[in-house]
């Protein structure tokens, strides 16, 4: 099982000398972005974050916008940018093209 696998990576203290773990959002938004169009498991991945007192930044909610964009889900994709606002991260340019592309692919 994936999870059981990347639970062993981020807990596991001999790997905590790989560059990902010492910063396990890469670990984390590449799962989100892996996740394809499975919105429902990205968002969950998303969520698990806190399990490891991870928080998630811009480029996480890049990937999990660009999955709502992709599985056709564009109120969701535009929603993840007010919950980006309420946390105070920070949009930046890929983020707006992504709302932007939910936007134009709605025909709004």
């Amino acid at each position: 099982d994936l999870y059981n696998y990347v639970d062993k990576l981020i807990t596991n203290p001999d790997m905590s000398h790989t560059k990902t773990l010492q910063n396990p959002q890469i670990l984390f938004n590449a799962l989100i972005g892996a996740t394809k169009k499975d919105w429902e498991t990205a968002r969950s991945v998303m969520e698990d974050m806190t399990k490891y007192s991870v928080s998630p930044d811009a480029v996480t909610f890049d990937a999990l916008i660009n999955v709502y964009v992709r599985a056709g889900q564009w109120a969701k994709a535009r929603q993840v940018l007010r919950e980006m606002q309420a946390i105070n991260v920070t949009p930046n340019a890929l983020t707006f093209s992504n709302v932007i592309n939910a936007c134009v692919s709605r025909g709004q």
